[in-house]
């Protein structure tokens, strides 16, 4: 130890006599190791951590699945889940539950939270008791029963100040009197990231089989495994079907592991950017071993005069790794600081997109990761240059005086430059394949008009205050006048769900002249007059509804969008068609058709649509949309705060955002993907260029005697600049070829992600070479032109 520990203080100070040369290795060592240890960071914190349950491994996901859109995920109706309970003999426990939002009474006045609405087993499914207080009890799955909930660790610290009281505390939550019972242990995790947990009261309650509303979690029999489970529910559900064929032909019940539910396919994607960024670490690992390598060239008489005096090439180990370990503990270092504002820059760009994202830090477990990670690869760039110290080699240059072959010395240097240039040539095309389908897809026509000026939010009214008839739709019909009358409103209008974010209402919509012609999966819109003119949706055959219309309750006249006419009345005049959905009887006329208007993920076909009129609509929870005249809508938020503070100062406004960023939100897994990897794609050019740089600098070294002879010849300089230029293409172009074979044979791991690309889509391939022969000349430029500038006397002398 004592000998190591020595070899460590020579090789600090061996190296802060070449400042340069170490600050160089040191930042390039910092980028790798801080990067790998920041993404390390994200996918501990969201994938690798153990969920907060009691044997995770032994709970299921339950939902639906339906024939035309292949695997499970859909939500199920009651009645089914029950039947499914009772009948399985695989599952022991099992807890239903959806989601929910309410208005909670505050000091300043009220928030709008998220609630978890189960059944009264769900915390015995996940195995979690509660921090203080109590659990909810069968009692409370009563219809009518006292409101009751149960506080997150995080709502209790924000909204209550760690009150230790909280328990038996009766507050508000939409104008009507709520009692907290508990509060959850802190690092409670779920999907919506709940701030209270309720119960959903459901016994005694009508559930139609057909409603398709809600979740399920179970825990399995010891030793049962998922596959098992999915069986046994497909055989239970079959004879559901052949129970209640209308509510269950073409659906199938399903179950996953419950942290596929939890973290979603956006976490297992993280996977893919730890091999990115571990491509950008071995990068920097090779661009420090090729300084090194150039160093260890420069100390080649010290070398030889050791042989000379009987040392052997194994006692230079300890000094080469002892300076590789001052570099990469350094860099190290550097890298750990580098990753603690990379982990937070993460969590705030992309924190939607990161499942668990609120239990993401640097942890001590990312930092022994960064740690381990830095000895092996001191060790690792510290061993590679005694691979080119040759002990016969070195005496014979001794007793010569010269310099030896510059070619053999540098043909190691310069095959680790051309792996710098392949790694960065995959990392590239990577994120130049991911670029250009993020663009493809921002191109996609939404059927939205100029939606960066179209602001919209939610607003929910109490039951409490606006259970009577009519009075929500007359809430909503004095705020849209007043909102309207605000200078630069374009155009105000509600709506039961907001444009690009998806959602269906009905499984099955029919005509009523044939019953068996009908749409799936069918968006159900309650719109206010203005809606079509503030989202900008064209009208293509037809005629709007009048005034007189939507004002009227009776009315059955309708809209009805392009897809839904497609499906229904594909080679007939869908104008004076009457379609049927289960609530209007006798049917209800289309009058106009209108655009699409595309869903929740845009690479998809727009969801079948029919609209009608929410003048005479009760429905508390609605969107608002608002077209404003000048090109930022948010300068018309705080006025319109204060007309809705002035009709009722105890309803907030909560989800606000443009359409715009909405359809950017939408984009969620690709926009992460093109972003990390062109920061990694980043990282490699600028490390390959470094690499580049330093070999080219390197061979001018090397060759200073060289040019000065073709300059006194009589060659011109620009053959010497086209020389050194050369060179570099030497390196550049092997490793682009090399590259982009790699790239070609692994592009298909991008294949989900990508949208109207190919996975050998020449033209990123072709950019992506240029851009690599356009560094590769870049970072040669410099010795080119100091070989040009080369004095042939001092050559000579210098020779």
């Amino acid at each position: 130890m004592d000998g190591w520990i020595r070899e460590m203080g020579l090789a600090v100070r061996a190296l802060a006599r070449q400042p340069g040369f170490s600050a160089v290795a040191v930042v390039t060592l910092a980028l790798g190791i801080g990067a790998n240890t920041a993404i390390f960071s994200v996918i501990d914190g969201a994938l690798l951590r153990p969920l907060p349950y009691e044997d995770p491994d032994g709970i299921v996901y339950l939902s639906d699945g339906h024939n035309d859109f292949g695997g499970g995920g859909i939500d199920q109706s009651l009645p089914n889940l029950l039947d499914l309970r009772a009948g399985s003999r695989l599952l022991v426990s099992s807890a239903v539950f959806t989601f929910g939002s309410g208005n909670l009474a505050t000091e300043d006045r009220p928030e709008r939270v998220r609630i978890l609405l189960t059944s009264s087993e769900f915390l015995d499914v996940l195995g979690i008791s509660p921090r203080i207080g109590r659990d909810l009890t069968s009692e409370n799955d009563v219809s009518g029963s006292a409101a009751v909930a149960l506080l997150t660790a995080e709502a209790w610290q924000a909204r209550f100040g760690s009150d230790p009281d909280i328990v038996g505390r009766t507050t508000t939550l939409d104008a009507a009197p709520l009692e907290v019972i508990g509060v959850l242990p802190a690092g409670f995790t779920f999907p919506g990231s709940p701030d209270l947990i309720m119960p959903l009261r459901h016994i005694g309650k009508e559930h139609p089989r057909g409603n398709r509303l809600y979740h399920a979690v179970a825990r399995m029999a010891p030793g049962v495994q998922v596959e098992a489970v999915r069986a046994e529910l497909q055989s239970i559900f079959a004879g559901l079907v052949e129970e209640y064929p209308d509510a269950n032909t073409g659906w199938f019940a399903w179950a996953d592991p419950v942290s596929d539910f939890v973290i979603g396919a956006r976490g297992r994607s993280l996977f893919l950017f730890a091999g990115a960024v571990g491509l950008v670490l071995l990068i920097a690992c090779v661009n420090v071993a090729n300084l090194l390598l150039v160093r260890a060239d420069g100390r080649s008489r010290e070398f030889a005069l050791r042989f000379a005096l009987g040392g052997r090439r194994a006692a230079l180990v300890p000094l080469f790794v002892a300076e590789g370990l001052v570099l990469s503990l350094l860099g190290g270092l550097a890298g750990i600081v580098t990753a603690y504002w990379g982990v937070d820059a993460l969590v705030a760009f992309f924190g939607t997109a990161i499942p668990r994202s609120q239990q993401i830090h640097l942890s001590g477990t990312a930092l022994a990761f960064g740690t381990v990670v830095s000895v092996v690869v001191g060790v690792a760039v510290g061993l590679l240059p005694i691979l080119r110290v040759n002990q016969i080699q070195l005496l014979e240059n001794l007793k010569e005086g010269s310099r030896g072959s510059a070619g053999r010395r540098s043909r190691l240097g310069r095959a680790l430059v051309v792996t710098e240039v392949a790694l960065a040539v995959l990392i590239v095309s990577g994120a130049g394949l991911l670029t250009k389908s993020v663009r493809q897809i921002q191109e996609v026509d939404l059927g939205v008009a100029t939606p960066e000026q179209v602001m919209t939010f939610q607003i929910s009214l109490p039951s409490a205050r606006y259970d009577a008839d009519g009075a929500a739709a007359r809430f909503y019909q004095t705020l849209l006048e007043r909102i309207e009358g605000i200078p630069g409103v374009a155009s105000a209008a509600t709506t039961n769900r907001l444009p690009l974010l998806g959602g269906y209402n009905t499984t099955v919509f029919p005509t009523v002249a044939d019953p068996d012609r009908n749409a799936r999966f069918v968006s159900i819109r309650a719109v206010t007059p203005a809606f079509f003119e503030t989202v900008g949706v064209p009208l293509l055959s037809g005629r709007w509804l009048t005034p007189a219309e939507f004002d009227d309750p009776e009315s059955t006249s309708v809209l009805i969008n392009q897809t839904l006419a497609r499906q229904l009345f594909p080679n007939e005049d869908p104008l004076g068609q009457m379609v049927g959905p289960g609530w209007a009887e006798g049917g209800l006329r289309v009058v106009g058709v209108v655009g699409d208007i595309r869903g929740r993920n845009a690479t998809r076909p727009a969801p079948p649509a029919f609209f009608f009129s929410a003048n005479t609509s009760d429905e508390r929870e609605r969107g608002l949309l608002i077209r404003s005249r000048g090109p930022d809508p948010y300068l018309l938020l705080p006025t319109i705060r204060e007309v809705l503070a002035d009709l009722d100062g105890d309803v907030p406004l909560y989800s606000v955002r443009t359409l715009a960023e909405i359809a950017d939100t939408n984009l969620g897994t690709r926009r992460l993907a093109m972003s990390l990897f062109s920061v990694f794609a980043g990282l490699a050019l600028l490390l390959g260029s470094v690499g580049i740089y330093g070999v080219m600098s390197f061979t001018v070294a090397q060759r200073f005697q060289e040019m000065g002879v073709r300059l006194a010849l009589g060659a011109e300089r620009r053959s010497i600049f086209a020389l050194v230029l050369a060179g570099a293409a030497q390196l550049a172009l092997p490793g682009i070829v090399i590259g982009l074979l790699l790239a070609l044979a692994s592009a298909r791991v991008l294949s989900g992600l990508l949208y109207e690309v190919g996975t050998q889509d020449p033209a990123t391939y072709l950019v992506v070479s240029l851009v690599l022969i356009a560094v590769a000349a870049g970072a040669s430029f410099l010795p080119a032109y100091r070989a040009t500038r080369v004095n042939p006397v001092d050559s000579m002398r210098d020779g």
